[in-house]
């Protein structure tokens, strides 16, 4: 039933990543199997119906999204059921141009999505339900979602503003929680109560012969009253299924054949909507703790953050007007100033420079340890530090980096590995490491990057980039690069 618009997202970002790949390698033949080569065929015929639609008609119907669901699931079929029975084939060679527009084409599919995507309230759609009936197929869009953020400004498709839009409705929100400066997976919502449960609404038994009859005769074990007045349906049934046996069961008795024929498929519309089976999302909508109601899960929180930056520097290096900048950067540190490290003991309930995996919302932070938060938390950090990667090669970019860490006092940079060695650092300047190697930043005149090789002679490169040759040495860990000295105009904030 899941239709996961992150995953949207994230194929969005995946399409643009691929084009990066393929478009310089210009013209020419590439191979691939013949399954998938016939399989891109069908899809790309597929999205030049679907933009088609899109383009003239403006929307899609549910009797069209039914056909084009129909056309892509047995074009994989297809391809699936070729690879099962005779693996990946002798490769065919195909135009590179082709593979070019079948991502570009994908690319624009996923961004007609997204923008049909946007909420009322600023946000986009993070997951919807997929439901069908005969030929049609209709889409319910369910509660906002932290992850669904987090991936749509991860996927490319938004312009500066709209990133920046975005984050100012997600302040806004119901998934920010006050208390702890930062956010939820999912709006905290209350649960109907145990007895609250299994009651079938009136209006779908009135409108249904079938269940107006079975409320009367309970021995169909369908639907039954309770002491206090309420429809529900038997306690065993227990999924659509069990309610497909009984139902088939009932349509064996005398007397019952043609009601089950002409109403089970409206029994089954009033048993989902009294469930919602296929809203249920797990433990997140039902369960306190974990990545569930009214917990922060800072795994996401993280993600959110390295989002955040990435837009930043996506609309700096687009030439983004001062402003704009400086409220994504505002944005950016709104996010980070929620995380542990920025609070006292009390406000994190538990040791604040731990990783944590969430906080529900009647206790502190649970479960320390190296968690998911980590990663992002490490990749957001070189980021602040002005560490840019273009193509393989370093660049220094310290727009994010917080001026009031610079030293006031010379100090040393220890590094551990195959041998410990420590280097000095002079005042108004940090020290980091990538793959081993020590780098030195500091504020000065001018741009420039000096490489110290590992016989001490030393290359100055003018401008904020290594080349790419001296990048390819970092990252071998030869030992090739003894040090890195970075100075960055100081003017630059």
């Amino acid at each position: 039933h899941g239709l996961s618009m992150v995953t949207l997202y994230q194929l969005r970002r995946y399409c643009a990543f691929a084009l990066d790949l393929i478009r310089p390698l210009g013209s020419g033949l590439t191979p691939l199997s013949p399954a998938v080569a016939a399989w891109r065929t069908a899809i790309a015929s597929e999205w030049n119906r679907v933009l088609d639609i899109a383009s003239n008609r403006g929307d899609i119907d549910d009797d069209e999204r039914w056909r084009v669901l129909a056309s892509l699931g047995a074009a994989a079929e297809i391809a699936r059921e070729s690879m099962y029975h005779n693996g990946l084939g002798k490769p065919v060679q195909i135009e590179r141009d082709l593979v070019l527009e079948f991502f570009e084409r994908t690319r624009d599919v996923c961004d007609d999505a997204i923008r049909r995507a946007k909420r009322d309230d600023g946000l986009y759609e993070s997951y919807n339900v997929l439901h069908w009936a005969g030929a049609s197929a209709t889409v319910e869009r369910l509660q906002p979602m932290l992850e669904g953020q987090v991936a749509v400004l991860s996927s490319g498709t938004l312009a500066a503003h709209d990133a920046a839009e975005l984050l100012d409705a997600l302040f806004e929100s119901d998934l920010y929680r006050e208390d702890q400066r930062t956010f939820m997976l999912y709006p905290r919502v209350d649960l109907p109560g145990y007895m609250d449960r299994n009651i079938v609404p009136q209006d779908a038994i009135d409108s249904n012969e079938l269940l107006s009859r079975a409320l009367n005769a309970p021995e169909t074990e369908l639907i039954i009253r309770d002491a206090a007045g309420a429809a529900r349906f038997h306690a065993d049934l227990d999924s659509h299924r069990a309610l497909g046996d009984r139902l088939d069961r009932l349509a064996g008795r005398g007397g019952w054949t043609e009601l089950v024929a002409s109403h089970q498929s409206a029994v089954h519309d009033a048993f989902e909507r009294t469930f919602r089976h296929a809203r249920f999302t797990g433990r997140s909508g039902r369960m306190h703790k974990y990545e569930g109601l009214g917990s922060v899960y800072w795994h996401m929180v993280s993600k959110l953050l390295l989002a955040s930056q990435e837009c930043f520097f996506e609309a700096r290096d687009a030439g983004a007007d001062q402003a704009l900048l400086d409220r994504l950067r505002e944005h950016y540190f709104a996010v980070r100033s929620g995380l542990g490290f920025h609070k006292t003991p009390a406000e994190v309930g538990a040791v604040p420079h731990e990783p944590y995996s969430h906080t529900p919302w009647n206790a502190g932070a649970q479960q320390p340890g190296m968690t998911g938060q980590v990663k992002e938390g490490v990749i957001a950090r070189l980021g602040e530090l002005g560490v840019r990667l273009r193509r393989g090669v370093i660049g220094f970019d310290p727009t994010l980096l917080d001026r009031d860490e610079l030293l006031d006092a010379p100090g040393r940079l220890r590094l551990s590995g195959n041998t410990d060695r420590s280097i000095e650092v002079p005042s108004n300047a940090v020290a980091l490491s990538i793959c081993g190697t020590p780098i030195v930043l500091r504020m000065g005149d001018t741009d420039r990057v000096v490489v110290v090789a590992e016989d001490g002679a030393e290359t100055a490169i003018e401008g904020r980039s290594l080349t790419r040759e001296w990048s390819r040495a970092v990252f071998a860990r030869g030992g090739r690069v003894d040090s890195i000295h970075v100075e960055i105009a100081s003017d630059d904030q």
